[in-house]
């Protein structure tokens, strides 16, 4: 896996991380059971703090995508999470708030179905797919 961090944006740099991760995951760039770069190797990979590395592997091991052993950070799939109660709550929120910054931007609802298929494409999605569908 290789990361990229883009220093000339408002996103924090550990949601950078946590997003690339992500997105390497559903690529198949990186694969269930597969050990990340030790914070301090990928801190200084990245020439960031390693707080930052840290809060971005913590996040995910939160939600469930990492699992933390003395071995380090490694990739994970629990099902479980997305049968959670508050799980399908969680992510309306996560997506309401979109929307909602998206509009008091003037972007159209259009827009956002648009944005929402390009990125589908992107992502080699079809419909109606998940990531352990695959």
């Amino acid at each position: 896996m290789i990361f990229e961090i883009e220093t000339d944006t408002t996103i924090p740099i550990y949601t950078q991380l946590t997003q690339q991760i992500k997105q390497a995951i559903l690529n198949g760039q990186a694969n269930i059971g597969e050990t990340l770069p030790s914070v301090r190797s990928l801190a200084s990979d990245l020439g960031v703090n390693m707080h930052t590395v840290n809060k971005a592997y913590n996040i995910l091991v939160d939600e469930g995508i990492l699992r933390k052993s003395q071995q380090g950070y490694s990739i994970q799939f629990n099902e479980t999470l997305r049968e959670a109660p508050n799980f399908r709550t969680e992510v309306q929120e996560q997506f309401k708030s979109v929307l909602i910054d998206g509009l008091i931007h003037g972007i159209t609802f259009t827009q956002f179905q648009e944005w929402s298929q390009e990125i589908a494409e992107e992502l080699n999605l079809s419909e109606n797919e998940s990531f352990n569908s695959n």
